[in-house]
């Protein structure tokens, strides 16, 4: 039985849980996109009901990058409210400082329908 994102829809919100991973490289912070938005995001995704917020972290960049990676803390909790597709959100971020001794490309590259590009810290 495949399990399911936590998200629950009432008076017309969604409520959902993400967890996403803060990597640094030489003063770079990975970030991607789907190819048809037009904003970037940390890597992660959506948490799955009976899964740790670390659990889906380690989840999310096996699936889209697949590398593995080390948790070093819990820097952020974040409650974002926004509409996306027409539909409003209330959306709980876990964020976590992580590190991976994965090579990643330096530059602007796509894999797995997503676009992952560097920003600058500063």
């Amino acid at each position: 039985m495949e399990t399911r994102d936590i998200s629950y829809t009432l008076n017309g919100v969604t409520i959902k849980v993400r967890s996403c991973g803060f990597l640094i490289n030489d003063e770079m912070i990975l970030v991607h996109k789907k190819k048809y938005d037009d904003f970037y995001a940390l890597v992660g995704g959506n948490v799955k009901l009976g899964e740790s917020t670390e659990e889906a972290i380690h989840r999310e960049f096996g699936e889209e990058l697949n590398i593995s990676i080390e948790i070093k803390q819990l820097i952020w909790v974040v409650e974002n409210f926004y509409t996306y597709d027409s539909k409003k959100v209330h959306e709980f971020m876990f964020v976590y400082l992580i590190d991976s001794n994965n090579e990643l490309p330096t530059e602007t590259f796509e894999m797995n329908s997503n676009i992952f590009s560097w920003f600058s810290k500063s």
